[in-house]
């Protein structure tokens, strides 16, 4: 388990070259561009993201009781599941939660350019049901937090200096001091994605996991669906790219 871990901390780490990490680590943008250009076309994978740990990450509660690797999984799927209420609190912070209507917005969330943010989340569903057995599930899990947590813990740096500098630049309120910070990209939301699962008592049973020797046929079923769901994650990445680019 450890060596497979690794070898998806080191695809996460390369993503350091991808366009859009070096587009947010691009300090000559201003960070409220680099914030909101992008943050918009997230929507349908942060609602798909909440329905896939309230509905398919998670295992019924009855096997959950008898079995302490979903419980696991299911309590830090309890916390995941949770995170859009500062999704909606950040549209509002950037001033991206303007009025139009409803059939604009159905034809944007469901437009081109949010394409593999809505692929992702219904390609995660299918490998999660594929993945049955919890140590399985849990490689891909893990693998979606290691690539989150790179990512919020780089926006939380662009989300303190935008706050640090009174959110200048601001749409329509350029200057504002006081404007308040996108919880969603801000270090409140980082702190809840520290790569590994969350909502446990204690880390000792993750531990235990980390230290389990996966057999052959384990191995066979997760490495293609990890090698997917890092391809899909780099693909959401790259849109995000392609539509702050424009």
């Amino acid at each position: 388990m450890q060596q497979l871990m690794q070898a998806m901390r080191q695809r996460v780490a390369a993503q350091e070259q991808s366009d859009f990490i070096r587009y947010l680590r691009d300090e000559t943008i201003e960070p409220y561009r680099r914030l909101s250009s992008w943050f918009s076309c997230a929507a349908p994978f942060v609602f798909g993201f909440k329905d896939l740990n309230t509905f398919v990450f998670n295992y019924p509660e009855e096997q959950a009781q008898t079995d302490r690797f979903k419980r696991m999984i299911n309590n830090h799927c309890l916390e995941d599941a949770n995170h859009w209420p500062m999704y909606l609190q950040s549209l509002q912070a950037l001033e991206l939660d303007g009025k139009q209507k409803f059939s604009d917005t159905l034809t944007f969330l469901w437009g081109p350019q949010t394409q593999q943010q809505r692929y992702a989340a219904y390609r995660f569903a299918q490998l999660a049901d594929r993945l049955q057995a919890p140590l399985q599930r849990y490689c891909l899990i893990e693998t979606i937090e290691l690539f989150a947590s790179h990512l919020f813990g780089i926006v939380a740096q662009i989300s303190s200096a935008y706050s640090a500098a009174g959110a200048a630049g601001a749409a329509g309120a350029a200057g504002a001091a006081g404007a308040p910070s996108p919880d969603y990209l801000s270090p409140i939301h980082a702190q809840k994605e520290p790569g590994i699962l969350v909502n446990q008592q204690g880390g000792s049973l993750q531990q235990e996991l980390m230290q389990t020797v996966l057999d052959d046929a384990s191995r066979a079923a997760v490495m293609p669906a990890l090698q997917e769901v890092c391809e899909l994650i780099e693909r959401r990445w790259q849109e995000f790219y392609d539509v702050s680019a424009r």
